[in-house]
């Protein structure tokens, strides 16, 4: 199992659950159009393959004798800087495709309704997420958090601003780095300092956070 990316050049057969047939040239743009799709959701996608492999007897016998403790075994791959080795394209090499496979985030069941509830005491919910924007936004959503505002901050730096759509009303910055900055040149007032010592009228009018 691996991300298709990598072992998609390697097959050659699909198994359609009675026999093998030839993978086509369709096929193969079908998987990378659903990859494609499912990236644009954030949801990871893992191309499950199999491959039997004979080892003969005039095969490079450094190679053999690496593969024979995997004989009736599995094998884990990993690679360094995507750059696999004679072994790993050997091993791979005509491939089967099984099946792929996706994961996606999963929100407890009562956790919009709690939120919601809480909100009403006064409660407010901010989300910080190690994902980029989109991401963060998506969660966000599933919990039931009001996404148009700062409600789901990303502290992700991997983020490419000039690519990025904003559907917020508020322009957050991403990253530590540049919410640190944000708040020493665009948010440095004493507002919140004011409100949660009681605001202008004295009246204790403070926002809690959750996070």
């Amino acid at each position: 199992m691996t991300k298709q990316d990598f072992l998609l050049p390697y097959l050659k057969f699909i198994w359609t659950g009675h026999h093998l047939k030839p993978l086509t040239e369709e096929f193969r743009n079908s998987i990378l159009a659903l990859k494609a799709k499912n990236e644009q959701q954030f949801i990871p996608t893992f191309l499950i393959g199999h491959n039997s492999l004979p080892i003969p007897a005039d095969w490079d016998t450094a190679a053999t004798a690496e593969l024979r403790p995997l004989k009736n075994g599995s094998l884990y791959v990993t690679m360094k800087n995507n750059n696999p080795s004679k072994l790993v394209k050997e091993l791979l090499k005509e491939s089967h495709f099984l099946s792929l496979m996706s994961v996606d985030d999963v929100i407890k069941e009562q956790l919009p309704v709690m939120i919601e509830q809480m909100s009403q005491l006064g409660i407010r919910y901010v989300y910080y997420s190690p994902y980029n924007y989109r991401h963060s936004r998506k969660l966000a959503a599933k919990m039931g958090l009001d996404t148009g505002w700062n409600t789901a901050i990303s502290l992700s730096d991997n983020c490419d601003d000039e690519g990025l759509e904003w559907e917020s009303f508020a322009q957050l910055p991403h990253g530590v780095e540049q919410i640190k900055e944000h708040i020493l040149t665009q948010d440095n007032n004493d507002r919140v300092d004011r409100e949660l010592n009681g605001g202008d009228d004295g009246m204790g009018r403070g926002r809690y956070f959750c996070v």
